[in-house]
């Protein structure tokens, strides 16, 4: 549209500059303020949710924070995990427990992909994108895996909310920033600093993200073999063999 109100002969000097320019007024006029308003929309409610009720926190962070991180809409809660871990007496942050486990929740949905696929393609991505998880980034598993099968991520996050409300029950909270299993051995339960409760604690909240997921792939019935030409060729042959049938009519 740009390019067609400039002559060709400046196009390539001028319509990348003109693009940049209206492309980062939008950002800053436009998106910039409503995706500020939706953070802190989130961070509010979530401030709100952790001072209500602990155990029901974890259910809907659990359950939705993933969610978040598919519109980078999780950059809100970061900053409240940021200040519970300078603010509070001890430096802990029970949000960030509840947000660790949920990215081995889509870690455990990669690794559910990894052990039924028969595709090697699938499985060459699902092995790095599970050790990615596990280590506290999602986005290969979500949006190079469990986002295509659209079930394992919905089973992800329900993992996520069955672990979530235990994690609350059990206290956990999180001594530093570092996620998922990197930071296993900052789990700890609050005012009682390298006790092995605080540990066990946080080996049954997140185990017990892994175990639906991997119990709904399996009564589900998810499959993720490679079709074969067979397969692929059976709905072309049934569909050339009705207009056959059509014509001969």
């Amino acid at each position: 549209m740009v390019g067609a109100l400039i002559p060709a002969v400046i196009q390539s000097m001028f319509v990348p500059l003109l693009e940049i320019f209206i492309v980062s007024a939008l950002i800053l006029v436009v998106f910039g303020p409503i995706v500020m308003f939706f953070s802190g929309f989130i961070a509010n409610g979530i401030n709100s949710i952790i001072t209500f009720n602990y155990v029901f926190a974890g259910l809907v962070i659990g359950a939705l924070y993933q969610s978040l991180v598919i519109f980078g809409l999780h950059w809100a809660v970061i900053p409240i995990i940021a200040a519970q871990l300078a603010s509070s007496g001890g430096g802990e942050s029970r949000i960030n427990a509840i947000v660790s486990a949920t990215m081995i929740a889509q870690g455990a949905g990669a690794l559910a992909i990894w052990v039924k696929s028969k595709n090697p393609r699938i499985r060459q991505l699902a092995g790095p994108a599970t050790i990615s998880a596990m280590c506290g980034v999602t986005e290969p598993a979500m949006y190079g895996l469990n986002l295509k099968y659209g079930r394992v991520f919905i089973t992800a996050s329900i993992g996520g909310a069955v672990g979530g409300p235990l994690t609350g029950l059990f206290n956990v909270n999180m001594w530093g920033f570092t996620g998922a299993f990197v930071g296993f051995l900052l789990h700890q339960q609050a005012g009682h600093r390298l006790q092995f409760h605080g540990i066990l604690d946080s080996v049954l909240g997140n185990g017990d993200r892994r175990l639906p997921v991997h119990l709904l792939l399996r009564f589900q019935g998810v499959g993720f073999r490679r079709r074969t030409r067979s397969q692929e060729s059976a709905p072309r042959q049934a569909r050339t063999r009705g207009q056959t049938a059509a014509q001969g009519e």
